[in-house]
């Protein structure tokens, strides 16, 4: 997982589903190898977080297909990491019109509609992918039970957005996003071992991400365990290729580590 992504989303996604096949009237299957490739650098500047780049060329490729649902759905992620919430929906209502049965498809539709703001929406698409027949093959149910889990959330049901967050990880126990949402959940209502706990598996989940740092600094400092975060921050700041941003925000963090050291020894 990249840091751009974790920044950009706090909902559940997915790129493309395992096996497309785009539209055979569309192009002769001499193409196919070019359209896959096309494909492939629109994911690949998603992945590495070059999203202007990324909707350029979603665009040409709905241009030419309008009507694969591969592509619809990549046009929507395009534009849900550009926050054009009203156009993911609109590009991923498409690629699910399309192919109905498609649950990645209407995943990613959830995660425009949350964007957007229309929760109802969002939980009655999600409820309604839980109960389709193809859930029992899916592969990631995690991030289906990790966007019910958002929508609670997001309407103030921190009980139920806690049981989801639960159940997302009870499929995928490292799963990133879900640990972050899960951890915020339990250091707002005072269970910060939980918390800790959590931000320790995020942070062995993807050892270039900051935020489970900050959070355990914050809630280690809390404790007053100076040492425990120090040893937290200079273990993040170890990686290598660290972005300016990334090196202002260890600075910051070994300020506050710093200032809480002195304080407790004074």
């Amino acid at each position: 997982m990249t840091q751009q992504s974790v920044i950009t989303c706090f909902f559940m996604l997915i790129v493309i589903a395992g096996c497309q096949s785009m539209d055979k009237t569309a192009a002769p299957d001499k193409d196919r190898d070019k359209f896959e490739t096309r494909k492939q650098i629109v994911i690949n500047s998603l992945d590495s977080g070059q999203s202007a780049q990324a909707l350029n060329d979603a665009r040409l490729l709905a241009q030419e297909y309008p009507k694969d649902p591969a592509v619809l759905n990549l046009l929507g992620l395009a534009h849900l990491s550009l926050k054009n919430s009203a156009k993911a929906v609109e590009a991923l209502e498409k690629a699910a019109s399309i192919d109905r049965d498609n649950i990645t498809y209407n995943l990613n539709l959830s995660s425009a509609l949350i964007q957007a703001g229309r929760y109802d929406a969002a939980n009655t698409l999600l409820d309604r992918c839980l109960k389709a027949p193809a859930i029992s093959a899916y592969k990631y149910k995690e991030r289906i039970y990790h966007n019910l889990g958002l929508v609670a959330e997001l309407t103030g049901r921190s009980v139920r957005a806690e049981n989801f967050y639960n159940k997302a990880l009870a499929e995928n126990p490292t799963n990133f996003l879900t640990l972050i949402k899960l951890s915020r959940i339990y250091e707002s209502t005072h269970r910060r071992i939980l918390a800790a706990d959590k931000l320790e598996t995020a942070r062995a989940a993807c050892p270039r991400c900051l935020e489970p740092v900050e959070g355990l600094v914050r809630i280690y400092m809390g404790q007053k365990k100076p040492n425990i975060a120090r040893s937290v921050v200079e273990a993040m700041e170890k990686n290598e290729g660290l972005t300016e941003q990334e090196t202002k925000r260890i600075l910051e963090l070994k300020k506050i580590v710093s200032k809480g050291t002195t304080q407790t020894r004074s």
